[in-house]
């Protein structure tokens, strides 16, 4: 039978049985169906699987990728006004920023000091004291 062109529902047939197709259902709209059933929607600049359909690719190259305002390229991974706040390593991941949270869990361990308390043990010297900081002991417990 060959292509079937039938321009009263707007759709081109690709097959003898007449349930593959490609129609144009609504302006700037095209839509595919395979086995009679509407597989993909091809709108301007989006391919869309209908429900049950997949869309099977090889294995991609691009190396940069962003969802929303995330981005991530190569090892890092941020926002897309800062693009480069994580770093990934074997093993590390680097912050470059700050980091909110409410809870820091160390080892399976939630530590339960603030961030004043756990200034008091910001000291330049072991063994030596500071205003408004813990007592440190150097090597020889001094």
């Amino acid at each position: 039978m060959g292509v079937e062109l039938d321009g009263a529902n707007q759709k081109v047939v690709l097959d003898n049985d007449s349930d593959t197709y490609l129609q144009a259902s609504t302006d700037d709209t095209l839509d595919i169906y395979i086995a009679g059933a509407k597989d993909f929607v091809i709108t301007a600049n989006t391919l869309t699987a209908e429900s049950g359909s997949t869309i099977a690719a090889q294995a991609l190259t691009a190396t940069t990728f962003t969802v929303d305002n995330i981005i991530a390229n190569g090892t890092t991974i941020g926002h897309t006004s800062d693009t480069d706040l994580i770093t990934l390593a074997s093993g590390v991941a680097t912050v470059a920023g700050e980091v909110s949270m409410t809870t820091l869990d160390i080892g399976g361990t939630n530590v339960s000091a603030t961030a004043a308390e756990l200034n008091y043990n910001d000291i330049a010297t072991l063994g030596t004291t500071a205003a408004s900081k813990a007592f440190t002991a150097d090597a020889n417990n001094l």
